[in-house]
């Protein structure tokens, strides 16, 4: 009988090759443990993970850019995070009270990765013959049930439902209870106001045309726009732009910029829905405005976005425009947008050259400056139009009046900031595209006209 001798390399070989599987198997369990469980709720479809935390004890709601939503539920080093899809058909939100028993779901959910994770890291972890890792792996699995249970009952025994009534708010939205506080107050400030605010509109536009026309001069048929800027998601500034579009029958609304606050789509897709009155919305991008805002009113149909001295016209009226170059720029360092202002102001120019266009449009003054002074030098008639410094003003060099309505959204919806709401008309003669006349307004508030006048 031929006995084989004992190959240690072949049983190093064996051990190495179970060791790998086991690690392998390890980082498969340790996947599992740590990807979220889903929820299919009526409302729509929620996923859960716990995730170790120190100091933890938190159930974290994510709101993608929005930032985050975070309840101090619990005291141990466990947070549950929590991501929510609203479904198609979903007519309500769930509540966070609905969030403690699905924990308790997701724990359970989650016991047996656990067990295996705690058996798998006794068997990896420690060396020697089978029967030792075998009791190693049977006390590992003890230990993390023992741990396991521990926090459970902590947690539970912690756990505080009233908690759920007071969320930490991280990210844009921080400014969430400031906004519904404020939301219904505006609700009501503007139904009381409204119709106020509708007779001193009233009363405006009797007054423009006895200041416009004469009482024996008949009046010439005009092209009129509505300017207003720096709504900084302000609704009831836009509201009371709507109301003053409507009541003046103008042809067009020219916006220059900054109608977002933080710049996001969600602001954007606010302002889209609530500037679509049927009336053409011309408008450039301000600083404030970011890529996914720009693209959330690129994408309106009721909107014409200008950009890169994009020309447009309203009833024989051209209007050329340029966003600001600090709008859109998520990623890029702010002082090299500064730079290119110089840079687009020419080019601006070059492009306003080209053109008959009677309008500049443009958020920030010093990206039309150039052009303006270009329409001045060689005397051709211009209105600029622009915003950004949250002042009201009228003034004529030359052929070139220079407009700019303020902040039509008072300095802002989210940052309380005392200042009027202004608007401005401007109106061409339809027959000779000639500048008619600008008048300005200024408001506390709607149906609060603090002050008028007419340039001619």
């Amino acid at each position: 009988m031929v006995i084989k001798p004992f190959d240690r390399k072949e049983v190093n070989v064996k051990s190495a090759i179970i060791r790998i599987v086991l690690v392998a198997f390890l980082v498969f369990v340790s996947v599992e443990l740590v990807s979220p469980t889903v929820f299919h709720l009526e409302t729509g479809k929620l996923s859960l993970r716990l995730a170790p935390a120190i100091p933890g004890g938190e159930l974290k709601l994510g709101l993608g850019p929005l930032g985050e939503l975070s309840w101090g539920t619990h005291y141990g080093p466990l947070n549950v995070e929590a991501v929510f899809v609203v479904g198609d058909s979903a007519e309500t939100l769930p509540q966070p009270e609905d969030f403690g028993g699905l924990t308790w779901k997701l724990i359970w959910a989650k016991l047996l990765w656990l067990l295996l994770f705690g058996g798998l890291f006794g068997v990896v972890a420690i060396n020697g013959p089978p029967r030792r890792r075998i009791i190693g792996a049977a006390l590992s699995i003890v230990s993390t049930f023992v741990v396991v249970t521990i926090l459970g009952t902590v947690a539970a025994l912690t756990f505080n439902p009233q908690s759920l009534r007071n969320p930490s708010y991280r990210g844009p939205i921080q400014d969430a209870p400031r906004i519904f506080r404020l939301v219904t107050e505006i609700q009501e400030d503007w139904d009381k106001a409204q119709l106020t605010f509708n007779e001193v509109i009233a009363g405006l536009v009797r007054l423009h045309e006895q200041v416009t026309t004469g009482a024996e001069v008949p009046t010439p048929p005009t092209v009129k726009f509505l300017l207003v800027s720096d709504l900084h998601n302000n609704p009831l500034g836009m509201a009371m732009a709507r109301e003053l579009a409507k009541s003046f029958k103008v042809d067009a609304v020219l916006d220059a910029g900054d109608f977002t606050d933080r710049g996001t789509a969600m602001e954007a897709d606010f302002f889209v829905r609530s500037s679509d009155n049927g009336i053409p919305y011309i408008l450039v991008a301000g600083n404030h405005e970011d890529e996914a805002a720009i693209q959330r009113v690129k994408e309106a149909s009721n909107i014409r976005l200008l950009e890169n001295g994009a020309l447009t016209e309203i009833r024989g009226i051209r209007i050329i425009g340029e966003s600001d170059p600090l709008g859109g720029i998520d990623d890029r360092d702010p002082k090299l947008a500064e730079m290119s202002f110089s840079e687009i102001c020419r080019k601006l120019e070059r492009e306003f050259a080209k053109t008959d266009a009677l309008i500049i449009l443009v958020h920030n003054p010093e990206v039309g400056e150039c052009a303006a002074r270009y329409a001045e030098e060689i005397e051709l008639p211009l209105v600029f139009v622009s915003g950004h410094d949250h002042r009201q003003f009228f003034e004529r060099s030359g052929t070139v009046i220079s407009v700019s309505p303020g902040t039509s959204g008072a300095g802002g919806f989210v940052h309380a900031v005392e200042q009027l709401y202004g608007f401005a008309l401007v109106e061409f003669e339809a027959k000779t595209k000639t500048f008619a006349s600008a008048c300005l307004m200024l408001f506390d508030g709607p149906g609060e006209l603090r002050e008028s006048s007419c340039h001619f």
